[in-house]
């Protein structure tokens, strides 16, 4: 059991070595604080005055501040001023931290306590924290005992996070005994979304978990020790997979009790049971009098004189009887189908009855690719309802993008096909519960592709997809001139489209690529365009992706995309959505999961080759060999191809989701070796001069490599500028949305080297490599002897920063 002892607090409380410090809610914060009469009146300067071993004394009332725990300190609150302080004090007496108003967590620790540091004896209470934990983030070797959590709110977790960085073997985690966590929220979808506590390295004993909220897990998510608690009432949002409260199969629990939980063998059987007067309910004498938890003092009078009481041992059953909070359980409300509206507007209406409905005939999620050679071809693909098969594109050579030249309009059939049913949203996203739709809701959908052809090169074009009374609005492009010289584009990736948070990020960065690139000519987007693929798809994240997030830039310019592994599904979203050259899957001899993925083109002097890796695995393969057929004979052997097609071309660039070389956690990847060993030497005999990445969501410049040896060329590098003439330049631009990783350290990575096998990984980050912590994107400029990478982040003003420059040549 994962217990340090509590007796040592003790002791340290009682040192006659250590001092003793006092906060009463009338004391003035000018005094010294050394005792009662001199008291201070804020919880937090009287932790400043304290050293380790030293323990501050709290009288009982409501304090309106949150205070960061001091290494080796111990804090008792429920004191009676002027009274000596006994342990065999009222447990139920408590100091309360209101956080009404404060926008910040309560208790929080600022690095891992290495010292033991104790809390004891206080109410966290109202905390609304835009990070992780809500009421209390503990770190290191912290006990927090005899607390009550309740009312507090976060996005990682609701009530008490419990995750720390010291390594295993020189410290436990936090520990949480004797505590009742209830009425807590996490509902910002940042992963695990545990509304009670989330437990990564700690311990619980003998707390009570009910009543909480979250949107994946409502009680508890415990990736550690979990002993003799008790959780109750917990709820996750409708449709979610998992269970309210969760305890991992690999950590060291046993002996609680919980209404629903998984792994179930961590609980006792049967569960704790919902009939209060059953010899295994809650035993709660009183369940008429109110219901859920105590909220007026009448209710907390009735509480603490039944069965449990705070920090009483003799009894560690919850006394709360289960209340389901509102909107907890939604009304479905089954979708008329076929549907008279757009899908997109009929489900925003039922969300929003202001929202406009527009005609089921109406196209969406409509998008221009290329497709081909870009000076005279130009792809077209869209959505619309079941049933609905007839569409064309209609395409209008511009003077300027204001004016159109209608007599030389020309109009395009599309090819339709009706998609499998695809699921529509999942829980998290919140939808299900805001639209009242069942979690099995799927939809089929009509895919419309075209192609226009005979286009003139250097021509700008507006053009609109449906058919007669049923036009989009117009959408512009421009084609590659017949000797293209200098143009540029943009790159962006990663929005992992999942709920309105990662929807506004991505918009903001659209809206800003809109604004500032005009000139742009295309816009490249190498994967994780959803965050959810696997079976349960969510077709919501797509819609949101065209019709919300992406739109500015869609409007705008064509896109060049390959997959993500988040977009994988094997429902096929991916492919049903993007008109790209689909003629690998036709030459190959293991065919990938999505048609192209796997497409290049020619633009003005620099070829242009999208791939993915995703689809090592088909066909044979060997993490121990690190081979793999695909990517050697297939992929390989078409990318040879496309560069000794193109002998012109001056620059090679590639366009890929999963990285060669990675500097956040997924270098941990097992499959990345096996795709340095078989596309390096690719990367080396096609003489490519940058890969374009994402994955990562961090900012990396890496390299130039050498493929043989795989080290940085350090003497091709001078200030800002790299000569990939030996070797090529990986980049990573972090994310145009909310999801963002921390680059490893030197430390970290040479602690994974048996996993990623590469000699100093960390030499290879030649150039900048950080998190922007913003939305960010980078216009790529090329020209005859150069490529210019200019990195901009998006305020949330809008307002563009630029970030970092650089140039490449060879």
């Amino acid at each position: 059991m994962r217990h340090f002892a509590i007796l040592s607090f003790a002791a340290l409380a009682l040192n006659v070595s250590a001092a003793a410090w006092y906060v009463r809610t009338d004391g003035f914060d000018g005094d010294d604080g050394k005792t009662w009469e001199t008291a201070q009146g804020t919880i937090r300067l009287g932790i400043d005055n304290c050293k380790p071993g030293d323990t501050l004394f709290v009288e009982e009332g409501v304090y309106h501040e949150g205070i960061i725990l001091k290494d080796g300190v111990t804090i008792l609150g429920g004191c009676t001023a002027y009274e000596p302080w006994s342990r065999n004090r009222d447990h139920k007496a408590k100091t309360i931290l209101d956080g009404t108003g404060l926008g910040t967590r309560l208790v929080s620790c600022n690095s891992d306590c290495v010292l033991p540091t104790y809390i004891e004896n206080f109410v966290l209470q109202n905390a609304r924290h835009n990070q992780r934990g809500g009421g209390a983030w503990l770190r290191g070797k912290v006990l927090m005992r005899y607390c009550v959590v309740r009312g507090c709110s976060g996005l990682q977790c609701g009530g008490v996070l419990i995750k720390g960085n010291l390594p295993e073997a020189s410290a436990l985690g936090a520990q949480l005994e004797e505590c009742l966590i209830h009425n807590c929220s996490a509902t910002g979808h940042e992963w695990p979304d545990a509304g009670g506590v989330a437990n990564f390295d700690g311990t619980l004993t003998h707390c009570t978990i009910a009543n909480n909220y979250g949107d994946r897990y409502g009680g508890i998510h415990s990736e550690s020790s979990v002993f003799a608690c008790t959780m109750w009432g917990n709820k996750n949002e409708y449709g979610f997979v998992d269970p309210a409260n969760y305890v991992s199969d690999e950590s060291e629990s046993g002996l609680s009790r919980a209404d629903e939980g998984f792994e179930s063998h961590f609980f006792e059987q049967p569960w704790l049971n919902t009939n209060n007067e059953a010899e295994d309910g809650p035993h709660f004498r009183d369940p008429a009098t109110f219901a859920g938890v105590p909220v007026t003092e009448a209710e907390e009078a009735i509480m603490q004189a039944a069965d449990y009481s705070i920090g009483a041992p003799a009894h560690r059953i919850a006394t709360m009887k289960p209340a389901l909070p509102r909107n907890y359980e939604p009304q479905i409300e089954p979708v008329p189908y076929p549907c008279e509206y757009t899908i997109p507007s009929y489900i925003a209406h039922r969300i929003n009855p202001n929202a406009p409905l527009q005609p089921k005939e109406d196209p969406y999620c409509i998008v221009a690719t290329l497709n081909g050679d870009p000076k005279t071809r130009m792809a077209f693909c869209w959505f619309t309802n079941e049933g609905v098969n007839e569409g064309k594109v209609e395409v209008i050579p511009t003077v300027n993008r204001r004016s159109t030249d209608s007599h030389t309009q020309r109009t395009y059939n599309a090819h339709t096909t009706t998609t499998v049913p695809l699921h529509y949203a999942i829980s998290t996203s919140g939808i299900l519960t805001k639209a009242k739709l069942d979690k099995n809701t799927a939809f089929r959908y009509v895919v419309h592709k075209a192609i226009a052809t005979d286009l003139q090169p250097g021509t700008d074009y507006l053009y609109r997809v449906g058919y007669e009374d049923h036009w989009s609005e117009y959408r512009h492009f421009r084609t590659a001139d017949t000797d293209e010289g200098e143009f540029s584009f943009v790159y962006m990736t990663d929005s992992h489209i999942q709920n309105q948070e990662y929807i506004d990020e991505a918009r903001l960065c659209a809206e800003a690529v809109a604004k500032n690139e005009k000139n742009a000519r295309f816009c490249v987007f190498p994967g994780d365009f959803v965050d959810t693929g696997t079976e349960n798809n969510s077709e919501w994240e797509w819609e949101r992706w065209f019709e919300e997030a992406m739109k500015p830039v869609l409007m705008q310019m064509p896109l060049v995309p390959t997959d993500g592994n988040h977009d994988d599904s094997p429902l096929l979203n991916y492919s049903y959505h993007f008109n790209t050259d689909s003629s690998f899957n036709s030459v190959t001899g293991v065919r990938p999961q999505f048609s192209g993925i796997n497409y290049s083109f020619t633009y003005g002097n620099m070829l242009l080759i999208a791939f993915s890796m995703q689809d090592f695995w088909r066909g044979g393969y060997d993490y121990a060999t690190e081979t793999s057929e695909y990517l050697t004979r297939d992929l390989g052997g078409w990318f040879r191809q496309q560069v000794q097609s193109h002998p012109e071309a001056e620059w090679h660039v590639g366009l890929v989701h999963k990285n060669l070389f990675s500097g956040s956690d997924h270098q941990r990847d097992k499959e990345t070796p096996l795709m340095r060993a078989t596309m390096l030497p690719v990367m080396k005999e096609c003489r490519m001069d940058l890969v374009l990445q994402g994955h990562d969501h961090t900012y990396e410049v890496i390299g130039p490599v050498d493929p043989d040896t795989r080290k940085p060329i350090l003497s091709a590098i001078s200030g800002d500028t790299y000569n990939v003439k030996d070797g090529t330049l990986y980049f990573i631009g972090a994310t145009c949305g909310a999801k963002r990783y921390t680059p490893l350290t030197r430390e970290e990575m040479e602690a994974s080297k048996h996993i990623h096998k590469v000699e100093n990984y960390y030499d290879l980050f030649t150039g900048l490599f950080t998190q922007p912590g913003a939305p960010s994107y980078t216009r790529v400029t090329v020209k005859k002897d150069h490529l210019l990478l200019e990195s901009f982040k998006v305020q949330e003003n809008g307002k563009i920063e630029l970030f970092n420059t650089l140039k490449i040549t060879h």
